[in-house]
């Protein structure tokens, strides 16, 4: 059986608006917009995608995220351990490997209702 998402898209992007505007260096006037939390995800955890828009001097930037979100109750994996994730991709990207640039874990589940690793959202 699938993971139902219980976030509330309009609440992710309000909290993903003000934790990104600590987390994006010399960014102001941060927006997320485009936010795409499906109904349902895997067995193992909540993915939403989201662009971050924001000011860096006078451009304007967009940058597409996607944040993996560890459910509040263990499903198929009991140990999901996102700072492992975090630094594998870390150095599989570092490696010059075709995979999403890890930003971020973020432990507090406020933000996004449990601990999340952000990335750059890639597609295919």
């Amino acid at each position: 059986m699938a993971l139902v998402n219980r976030l509330d898209a309009a609440r992710a992007a309000a909290r993903l608006t003000e934790w990104l505007s600590t987390r994006l260096e010399g960014a102001t006037d941060v927006c997320v917009t485009n936010i795409d939390i499906p109904q349902s995800n895997g067995m193992a955890m909540v993915t939403a995608r989201f662009d971050a828009t924001s000011k860096e001097g006078e451009r304007e930037v967009t940058r597409c995220f996607a944040a993996r979100v560890a459910p509040s109750v263990p499903l198929i994996f009991h140990d999901s351990d996102l700072t492992r994730e975090h630094r594998v991709l870390r150095a599989l990207h570092g490696a010059g490997l075709k995979v999403p640039e890890p930003h971020w874990i973020e432990a507090d589940p406020d933000v996004l209702g449990g601990e999340s690793l952000v990335m750059e959202s890639v597609f295919g």
